[in-house]
């Protein structure tokens, strides 16, 4: 588990942000990322899982956001 979340801290770019997320969905049918641009042109991923929903201005932030979601439905 401590493994997973040195990954999950780690993440160092969006690939590897997205095979975590692939991993999550795994794990999860209810993970869910969408991205999102505004009408001023800021980019930003709303995500849900397992009942948690947020907003992350990058990817590797959501699925930080969403391993921590994913984690306190569990506690």
């Amino acid at each position: 588990m401590n493994t997973i979340l040195d990954q999950v801290n780690n993440i160092c770019d969006e690939d590897f942000a997205l095979q975590l997320f692939d991993s999550l969905q795994s794990i999860d049918s209810s993970a869910e990322i969408s991205p999102y641009i505004t009408c001023g042109g800021k980019m930003y991923y709303e995500w849900w899982i397992a009942n948690q929903h947020g907003m992350s201005a990058t990817i590797a932030e959501a699925v930080q956001n969403m391993f921590a979601g994913k984690l306190m439905s569990i506690l």
